[in-house]
């Protein structure tokens, strides 16, 4: 049972029941709507699903309010027979404009989900169809986001180890990562190997153009002697879990530890692993309206979210989801920005190597495209989110999250 808050789904409560179907290749014909509980029990894969919200609240899921912008998929001249008699066995009377909505959001879901099992070679489809929790994919009231039904169990261990330094000697576990993360060396040059990329470890943020990452921010504004990590690996507490000064906006201990995930995430266990939902966007607006200057496929903003929620699956996000500094280092890996795009030819060999970025230079490849996703010129993406060009911002553009 997940528990919504109102900013999810403008009204408080609990959702305890969607509806839809199981995406089974091969059988998208049949459309046998069935009740699911979006919770980790529910048989694994991806569903097609809304619930009862999308068809009776005020929230103007379609942009049908007047002046709204509307849907980008075409609607069905008439509502589905099966999705009526579903709904009407469930006590469910609904508006034929909502179900022919309903209708059109499902159809266009399965059509952006072909689009990219067209150039999804690394397998994040299958490993979310065939893995062990289920993802539901639904009508977003705002943009586009992935809300894991186990918030903590989505996770890696690192990122749950770091966040429990203040409370706990993790010295042991975090010690095994960094001589695993440097095993191609010496053992006697790992730590100094350690230290000197931290020490040049950039400073990254959602908000700038990866070309705007500063290099060296801890040689310019921490400095991080082997002691110090001689102290902290015996156990000694560290003065850098407990203060929250400020460089350039940031509050050096959050950056501090995000760096250590970020160096030490290709080596770090993963966590429980937990199903997740997607609120997925598909209204003629922002990011959808193919004149804005920042346009991407619809398809391609579900990627995104389709990669978020494989993580959760997986529990091998580094970060939260949302509104957390740890976000800063899941967002760049599902982007597909720096550090995390940085692949040998031939090393992308699983789903682990997708990011929106790497659909993003295959959408070329995409035959047959509806309207909504052609795109006669793809872009990689070089931010997660560009903040505005008043050099006042340059503070916010610097922030975490």
């Amino acid at each position: 049972m997940l528990h919504y808050l109102t900013d999810v789904l403008g009204i408080e409560g609990v959702v305890d029941r969607l509806y839809g179907v199981k995406w089974i290749p091969g059988k998208e014909k049949e459309w046998n709507f069935a009740t699911c509980s979006p919770s980790n029990t529910e048989e694994p894969g991806i569903y097609l699903a809304f619930h009862h919200r999308n068809l009776v609240s005020q929230i103007d899921y379609f942009g049908r309010q007047p002046g709204g912008p509307g849907v980008i998929y075409p609607v069905p001249p008439n509502p589905p027979k099966k999705l009526q008699q579903f709904l009407q066995a469930q006590g469910l009377e609904v508006s034929d404009e909502k179900l022919k909505d309903i209708a059109g959001f499902l159809a266009y879901v399965l059509n952006c989900l072909k689009l990219i099992e067209q150039v999804d070679t690394l397998g994040l489809l299958p490993a979310l169809r065939e893995g062990r929790f289920p993802v539901f994919i639904i009508p977003a009231a705002q943009q586009n986001r992935t809300l894991p039904l186990e918030n903590e169990h989505a996770v890696c261990q690192l990122t749950q180890w770091l966040l429990s330094a203040e409370h706990a000697n993790i010295a042991g576990p975090i010690s095994d990562l960094l001589y695993q993360r440097y095993a191609s060396l010496p053992q006697s040059q790992r730590l100094d190997r350690f230290l000197q990329d931290l020490q040049e470890f950039p400073l990254r943020s959602l908000f700038l153009d990866k070309s705007q990452f500063s290099s060296g921010y801890f040689n310019a504004k921490l400095k991080l002697s082997k002691n110090f990590w001689l102290d902290w690996l015996a156990g000694k507490k560290i003065d850098i879990y407990i203060q929250q000064t400020e460089n350039q906006g940031i509050k050096t201990r959050e950056y501090f530890l995000l760096a250590l995930l970020m160096l030490l995430y290709p080596v770090s266990p993963p966590g429980p692993g937990t199903g997740a939902i997607i609120e997925f966007n598909a209204r003629r607006e922002g990011h959808n309206v193919p004149e804005q200057p920042d346009f991407r496929p619809p398809a391609i903003g579900l990627v995104h979210q389709l990669v978020h929620a494989q993580y959760c699956c997986a529990g091998a996000a580094p970060g939260y989801a949302h509104n957390h500094f740890t976000t800063t280092a899941a967002e760049l890996l599902f982007t597909g920005i720096e550090p995390f795009n940085q692949i040998s030819e031939g090393e992308a060999t699983t789903w682990k190597y997708v990011s929106e970025n790497s659909i993003r230079s295959s959408w070329n490849n995409v035959k047959n495209p509806d309207a909504s996703n052609i795109w006669a010129h793809p872009e990689q993406r070089t931010a997660f989110e560009l903040a505005g060009k008043n050099l006042k911002q340059k503070r916010e553009a610097l922030r975490l999250i």
